[in-house]
């Protein structure tokens, strides 16, 4: 037997090829039940892949909630707004760990306690507030700051239910218009939640990646992509 052992040398990627010749990228992260997969783990992965060492102008985030939860598009709304503290922290200390889940539990030096504990302490803000949400299975009145996040969440009516309800897309973010505290774009972030209906099959999963599909030729023009689901980088 002759194993053979590759390295990659992606440092070598930018002397290569020209960054605007780079091929675009739309991730789709599946997920399914709030319950069952806690939203918080599933931001973890989508600002992990949001933070990626590539042009955001390239990276678009689709998030496939076959449950339709109005729980697990509140956790992406609140993951956004920290994306934007995230981000250039990942990129101001060339963080290779970049899920804040997996970082801050590792031993970190990359900066100073002051900055890291700032950071830390915004991420943990944020993950309260998201699992007080699961816990209560609701999301509380004052955690809804604006008027496009009413109109958002205006979606889950009485008869709304995770087998039968509309389809709901949500432009979290833009790449086109949306910046980070320190004047970047950031990647597109998307929320999907297919229709639903009783009395149709929906082929599981794949019925709910066809959707994705659609979404991305529309949006994107049918960049290359990638599928993700529980993972975290």
């Amino acid at each position: 037997m002759r194993p053979i052992r590759r390295k990659q040398f992606p440092e070598n990627l930018r002397r290569l090829v020209k960054e605007e010749d780079y091929p675009g990228l739309d991730v789709f992260i599946c997920t399914a039940d709030p319950f069952r997969e806690p939203p918080i783990n599933v931001v973890n992965t989508a600002l992990s892949l949001m933070a990626y060492d590539y042009p955001t102008d390239k990276i678009s985030v689709y998030v496939s909630d076959d449950g339709g939860s109005a729980l697990t598009l509140f956790a992406f709304m609140e993951a956004a707004k920290f994306a934007s503290y995230w981000l250039p922290f990942c990129r101001e200390n060339n963080l290779m760990e970049r899920s804040p889940k997996e970082y801050f539990a590792s031993n970190y030096n990359s900066c100073s306690p002051t900055k890291i504990e700032k950071i830390k302490t915004m991420y943990e803000n944020m993950k309260v507030k998201v699992e007080n949400a699961v816990e209560r299975g609701e999301i509380s009145e004052e955690y809804i700051t604006n008027d496009e996040e009413r109109k958002a969440f205006s979606k889950w009516t009485d008869g709304f239910t995770s087998i039968d309800h509309p389809a709901v897309i949500q432009v979290i973010l833009d790449k086109s218009k949306d910046k980070d505290i320190t004047g970047n774009l950031m990647p597109s972030l998307i929320y999907v939640s297919r229709q639903k209906s009783k009395t149709s099959p929906h082929h599981f999963k794949a019925g709910a990646l066809n959707v994705l599909d659609i979404n991305s030729i529309v949006r994107d023009g049918g960049a290359c992509f990638a599928i993700l689901k529980g993972l975290h980088f």
